[in-house]
């Protein structure tokens, strides 16, 4: 009944994260469009669509509370091989915080910062 649509990142530099997404993840560009007078641009990841947004032209900021916090706290991207993913990570400049590390055996797990502090989980799982 219900599938994934999108993560909605309302950035404070959204050509930034843009390019940070297209950059670090190879993100792909699908459309833009206008949200409640902000332009919002579509991007997908492997199947994940995050929109990200301008602020809205009269919206006052909040600072992004600091992880973990109450209600949404991040979003995670599968992947295969970890150590590549940490690689490639790097490569690209993103700021790793926690990992590549194993939680338990076949598991890897990294935690780096997005646009925004916008938190992002990266695993790999054993079988799946």
């Amino acid at each position: 009944m219900f599938r994934h649509d999108h993560i909605h990142h309302l950035a404070a530099d959204p050509a930034g994260a843009i390019e940070w997404y297209k950059h670090v993840f190879g993100a792909s560009e699908i459309e833009r469009h206008d949200i409640r007078g902000g332009e919002a641009v579509r991007l997908d990841i492997g199947g994940v669509n995050i929109i990200v947004q301008e602020k809205q032209p009269d919206a006052e900021w909040a600072p992004a509370p600091p992880s973990p916090a109450h209600g949404a706290d991040h979003f995670c991207f599968r992947v295969d091989d970890i150590e590549a993913a940490a690689e490639h990570l790097r490569e690209r400049g993103a700021t790793i915080y926690d990992g590549p590390r194993s939680p338990r055996p076949g598991w890897g797990v990294i935690h780096l910062n997005g646009p925004d502090e916008v938190h992002i989980e990266i695993i790999m799982r054993p079988g799946r």
